[in-house]
């Protein structure tokens, strides 16, 4: 032992285990490393580079917090931005329902800490950082240390955190991973049919459909406004036994057979008012009469389809954009943006000159707009550091709110909302690596010197903290509200504001499904911990 301890010290005495930048990927390498190794199928992945470095922080390694800070902001800014589509519609039906279960987290967290640590004879200042540290919350620490004038005190809260971290890491890692594994639930699975279901309340249909109200005969396509009421498009018209792309001034007759584009739950409205499904044999030329083209020609962005009279002036008309990661029918209030994919109907020689108006660039789809990401991640910081009474979002709640509303809108003026999915995941995996790193480095420091300090019971402790309020959050999510698994795990690494047991989650699936029940449960959790931790503290003091 006394020859491995010498070897140690000596090994982090070279000046290369000093130098940052080796420092920073060396952790992350063998962190990785170590997380692939598997135990009965269940593996620590991204986790590990914390432990990692818990090891270098114990034999003086240190690192700039900056880094950590920069890695954590990287992280959270892509995982809102990858969640942000279905993020508000998702808190808009469960919202309270989010809450309810962060509240259950903290308050089921509080209460076993001060009795735990009460038994074991922990003192309130390291109960305090065991409950911010066993439920990963920077925000928490923060309070914890403004109840504690002393800088004794607060040197305690802190190194109560830097042991109770890992047991908040590791043990909603291990939930995640164990308890589906245990319950044979195929995660990956269960997050395709969630987008299956998702995107089949949302599928954008072709239907044929026969024109039988007298009320419309005579009236052209284009002053059809019932058309843009019910986002539906149409597209061509059959002429001999062919659908081809319908012309400028087009006018209805009755019987006419019309090519129309609109989402599954439209459709039915618009056969109330039109007319009814036709079931005739459809022949479609969409090789030399339909294309799709990248919007890059700035002088179209944020004008609406309906102004720049397409049929008129250019023969064509589009049938659906893809937007981002997701698809819609124009209507003729629709704005276009940079970067969109035009799915356009006209003649080979209409199509051919609408390129070059639109600019077609297909290589746009897959740049990142670096202009976007560094502006959406600084107003991120500013926002996070904006006071809300004793209360601020901070680095993880601002850049995560800021990429929310960007995923959600698209773009927001000249801020672009969107990563390409290949460089999303990669900024979001370093990010996770990045902030692992730092976090672990400074709680090695100090983890040794505590545990003389305060005894073994910190173990149990740390370990209560966190397994209850991962069991109680779970059933309430699952037993009460009825969540999905998928659902479930999300919004208990939210409610945890567990940054690594995402990373596990979403590992496992590619689903945005845990993404978006984190991002809804994340904002309460970070709020409540800081009433938490005075909950907790006055049960403390009323048991002396």
């Amino acid at each position: 032992m006394d020859i491995f301890a010498s070897f140690m010290t000596r090994l982090f005495d070279l000046p290369l285990m000093h130098h940052p930048v080796f420092v920073v990927f060396s952790v992350i390498a063998i962190g990785l490393i170590v997380g692939r190794f598997s135990v009965y199928g269940v593996s620590l992945g991204s986790a590990a580079v914390m432990f990692v470095a818990l090891v270098y922080g114990h034999y003086g390694v240190t690192l700039n917090q900056s880094l950590t800070s920069f890695g954590l902001v990287l992280f959270v800014y892509c995982v809102g931005i990858g969640a942000g589509s279905r993020f508000f519609g998702a808190l808009k039906e469960r919202g309270v329902q989010f809450a309810v279960i962060a509240l259950a987290v903290v308050a089921v967290g509080g209460v076993a800490t001060a009795l735990v640590a009460g038994a074991f004879g922990v003192s309130p200042s390291v109960a305090a950082g065991v409950f911010a540290g066993a439920l990963t919350s920077t925000p928490g620490l923060a309070a914890a240390q403004e109840h504690f004038s002393s800088g004794v005190d607060q040197g305690l809260v802190s190194a109560g955190y830097a042991i109770a971290y890992p047991f908040g890491v590791i043990g909603v890692v291990l939930f995640v991973q164990l308890w589906p594994r245990l319950r044979k639930a195929d995660l990956a699975e269960i997050g395709r049919k969630l987008d299956e279901e998702q995107e089949q309340a949302h599928k954008i249909l072709p239907v044929l459909v026969k024109m039988t109200n007298p009320k419309f005969v005579g009236r052209r396509i284009d002053e059809l406004s019932i058309l843009d009421r019910l986002r539906c498009r149409v597209i061509r018209t059959m002429k001999n036994g062919v659908l081809v792309p319908i012309e400028h001034g087009h006018v209805l007759e009755l019987d006419q057979l019309l090519w129309v584009i609109g989402r599954d739950d439209e459709i039915d409205s618009l056969l109330d008012v039109l007319g009814e499904r036709a079931s005739v044999p459809v022949v479609i030329n969409t090789f030399t009469e339909q294309q799709t083209f990248v919007l890059t020609e700035r002088s179209l962005a944020n004008r609406r389809i309906g102004d720049l009279r397409l049929l008129r002036d250019h023969g064509v008309s589009i049938a659906r954009i893809l937007r981002y990661e997701y698809e819609l029918v124009p209507t003729d209030s629709t704005e276009l943006n940079v970067g969109d994919q035009l799915v356009v109907v006209g003649s080979p020689e209409n199509l051919q000159k609408f390129a070059k108006v639109v600019g077609h660039r297909a290589s746009v789809v897959d740049a990142t707009d670096l202009v976007s990401l560094a502006v959406g991640v600084a107003i991120g910081v500013v926002v996070g550091m904006i006071p809300l009474g004793s209360f601020k979002l901070g680095l993880a709640g601002g850049p995560l709110l800021v990429a929310l509303v960007l995923g959600h809108f698209g773009r927001v003026g000249a801020i672009a909302g969107y990563v390409p999915r290949p460089t999303r995941v990669l900024l979001r995996e370093l990010g996770l690596c990045l902030f692992l790193a730092g976090a672990g480095i400074k709680g090695g420091a100090s983890v040794v010197e505590t545990l003389q300090s305060q005894g073994a019971g910190i173990f149990i402790v740390g370990l209560v903290a966190t397994v209850m309020p991962i069991v109680i959050g779970h059933l309430v999510a699952t037993k009460i509200f009825k969540f999905d698994l998928l659902t479930a795990l999300g919004t208990v690494c939210g409610a945890m504001t567990s940054t690594p047991g995402l990373g596990a989650v979403s590992g496992k699936t590619d689903s945005q499904a845990p993404v978006v029940s984190y991002a809804a449960a994340y904002p309460a959790a970070l709020l409540l911990m800081v009433v938490g931790v005075g909950l907790l503290l006055e049960i403390m003091a009323a048991m002396v």
